[in-house]
């Protein structure tokens, strides 16, 4: 919930007047992403956070709140410069017209194709990763994942 909610909201921006991301920093947020994901999978393997289960609760849900709009905010601004696009060169020729608009439709297409074959990759791989993490948790005396 903490994850989709401000993914929601970093959709939102554009809407809101907040402007998208410049091109040349469009892969930021998933730098940013994977910064997050190997600090989260090296918590949940090492215990990198304070033992303070309070205080470990608060800085694994900033982080998450941070990577839903990291997502949000690449997913829109992806979406927002696509939409965007100026053509150099615009004819009133209507196979020109109508090829440009039959391009941007493929583009549009293939990012959300894109999106939803990460999406579910991600998902495979998180079922044997949430197995080996839960186990590594275990061998530290944390056990509340096998309780679950």
């Amino acid at each position: 919930l903490v994850y989709q909610s401000f993914v929601f909201l970093s959709r939102s921006s554009i809407s809101i007047g907040l402007p998208a991301l410049p091109i040349q920093l469009l892969t930021l947020p998933a730098i940013t992403q994977f910064v997050i994901l190997v600090t989260l999978c090296l918590e949940s393997a090492l215990g990198l956070f304070p033992e303070n289960s309070g205080l470990t609760i608060f800085l694994v849900f900033c982080l998450i709140s941070v990577e839903g709009i990291c997502g949000g905010w690449a997913y829109v601004s992806v979406f927002y410069r696509v939409g965007q696009e100026s053509h150099s060169g615009d004819t009133d020729d209507e196979y020109e017209v109508e090829r440009k608009k039959q391009e941007r439709e493929f583009k549009i297409g293939s990012i959300g194709f894109a999106d939803s074959l990460g999406i579910l990759l991600a998902s495979l791989v998180a079922m044997p990763t949430e197995i080996t993490l839960c186990n590594a948790q275990a061998a530290r005396g944390k056990t509340i994942c096998k309780t679950l």
